[in-house]
């Protein structure tokens, strides 16, 4: 029997965990696997069985750009084995979280198409002021990287950020909070809110560490009520920018 090996999943984004399950191989330790010519992470080199030749490994999705990439599995005999996987288009962000007019939030793509210029960038449908962002060539690993500012959005809490080229397209994920609220008090969900939006307009006095937020608002003339989320991430908002309610809903 040839040797053989298949895929699981056949198709994925740069990082991905791959299973290999081969067949049809001598009782020798395996000792090679390429990823396009390159040499992913992978687990501990299984010996096939003596039986049916039969072993199972994983490797994990090397940095590569959007194609049908080879891999080959090898042992000493030697005997070798190919099959394809489809790298596919992936897209990060950070931070994940933010409010309007934040400037320098970093996009990261990964498997996209090498040599194709960055062609645009959408945020809940709206389009960012971009500052480095649409300057990005896909560089020959598939990766490129760029900044750009949260425009406003139609719809705050959590929106669809999109990245395209001519030839591929891939989203995530950003939060934007319904904090965003120009009044007389500040930028609500600004940190070091003024104590006059507090006590006038009911805004929150807001103070990040770390992944914590601590919400300070007003609850009367002399008494202020303190909430602490444990994320930055967390979707609470204003029911009422005038009132002191907060909406626990998570849209």
């Amino acid at each position: 029997m040839a040797p053989k090996i298949v895929l699981s999943p056949t198709s994925g984004i740069v990082g991905t965990t791959v299973t290999v399950t081969g067949s049809g191989y001598t009782n020798l330790v395996i000792n090679a696997i390429t990823f396009d010519g390159l040499v992913p992470v992978h687990s501990a080199f299984p010996i096939p069985d003596a039986v049916l030749g039969a072993f199972t490994m994983t490797f994990v999705v090397p940095a590569d750009d959007r194609d049908i990439q080879v891999v080959t599995v090898a042992n000493a005999t030697p005997n070798t084995a190919s099959t394809n996987f489809t790298v596919l288009p992936s897209l990060s962000v950070s931070p994940t979280f933010g409010k309007i007019a934040t400037a320098g939030v970093t996009a990261t793509g990964a498997g996209y198409t090498a040599g194709d210029p960055l062609t645009g960038i959408t945020i809940g449908g709206a389009v960012p002021a971009t500052e480095t962002v649409t300057a990005q060539t896909v560089a020959a690993d598939g990766s490129w990287t760029g900044t750009f500012t949260i425009p406003p959005v139609p719809i705050t809490g959590v929106d669809t950020v999109v990245a395209s080229t001519a030839d591929d397209s891939a989203s995530t994920l950003l939060t934007i909070p319904d904090w965003n609220v120009l009044d007389k008090g500040g930028l609500i969900g600004d940190a070091g809110q003024t104590e006059e939006g507090v006590a006038k307009w009911g805004l929150p006095v807001v103070t990040i560490s770390g992944d914590t937020v601590t919400f300070d608002r007003s609850e009367g003339a002399a008494i202020k009520k303190t909430e602490t989320s444990t994320s930055k991430n967390d979707p609470r908002k204003m029911s009422n920018a005038g009132t002191n309610e907060w909406d626990s809903a998570t849209g």
